[in-house]
């Protein structure tokens, strides 16, 4: 059945492959984007409103007669809480707050809400959860994914691009387990639960179907056989990443920009499990792409 849907964060990484899925499956969409112009895609389907997160004018046009409302949109780069909470946290409620009763939301938020202290990222991810969850009508999903990868990926295809050279870095202990899904698959994830009637409640922790996850040795072992090389693995020892993270503070400091590697980035890196909980999955719905067929993809 076709839907109405409005959606937030369209133009990055996940949203992107999240609007071209649902606009495949027949869905009308309405897209919420700072810059309209810079949108390649050209459907009857799609209408996009000029704006942001907040913008409540854009929002109230976003939202006005969607059946599922589908937040992606969010801040993964940041200098401190303010930052974060400004555009996880305060954002969400406002997109709550116009929202009607019986809209479905859908929440995009991270794995690493399981973990709120580790850094004011995961933080602001639990705190826009609790929103979320705290709806009267209880009509919500929200989608922890795990480590996204895909073509136009920019945190997790460095990692296969040194693999693929024989390098592969390993932060913090090799023995650290971790989930991993293809963007496009997490998209289909999206579409399935758009499609899917009636008030629901549910946290979703989605993988690419390894119920255990990987150790760093799983994935040399795989690489090495798709990219049919040796692979050499080295440890990035705790200092070493600290030191740097709190270089590239410095620097973000000097020239106002917000930095990737942070603190609290590092805390997540090193944590010993990421891996996603196979009890928390959806019903009718399977991943297609397996971390093989994935990178194979990726460099053919």
């Amino acid at each position: 059945m076709a839907r109405s849907v409005a959606l937030t964060g369209g133009t990055g990484f996940i949203g992107s492959s999240v609007l071209s899925k649902l606009l495949a499956a027949g869905h009308s969409v309405r897209l919420l984007a700072r810059k309209p112009a810079k949108i390649p895609l050209k459907s009857n389907q799609l209408y996009i409103i000029s704006g942001d997160l907040h913008n409540r004018s854009a929002l109230t046009e976003l939202i006005d007669d969607a059946d599922t409302i589908v937040h992606c949109a969010g801040r993964v780069r940041g200098r401190n809480p303010t930052e974060f909470n400004s555009d996880n946290v305060i954002a969400t409620q406002a997109l709550l707050d116009i929202s009607k009763n019986h809209t479905h939301f859908v929440y995009m938020s991270s794995l690493a809400a399981r973990e709120p202290t580790l850094s004011d990222y995961a933080a602001s991810k639990m705190q826009a959860e609790r929103l979320v969850r705290a709806q009267s009508t209880g009509n919500w999903t929200i989608i922890r994914p795990p480590a996204v990868y895909g073509a136009a990926d920019l945190e997790i295809r460095p990692i296969f691009d040194w693999m693929r050279r024989g390098i592969l870095w390993i932060p913090g202990n090799p023995s650290n387990r971790f989930s991993i899904l293809h963007v496009n698959d997490l998209a289909s994830l999206v579409a399935y639960i758009v499609e899917c009637a009636g008030p629901m409640s549910q946290i979703l922790e989605p993988h690419d179907g390894v119920n255990k996850g990987y150790q760093w040795s799983d994935l040399q072992d795989l690489a090495a056989s798709v990219f049919n090389r040796k692979i050499y693995p080295y440890t990035i020892p705790r200092r070493i990443l600290d030191a740097a993270a709190h270089t590239n503070m410095l620097f973000s400091t000097l020239t106002n920009r917000s930095p990737m590697l942070t603190p609290g980035k590092v805390r997540e890196l090193v944590h010993s499990n990421w891996v996603s909980d196979s009890a928390k999955s959806v019903t009718g719905w399977q991943p297609q792409i397996d971390l093989k067929a994935g990178l194979k993809n990726l460099y053919s």
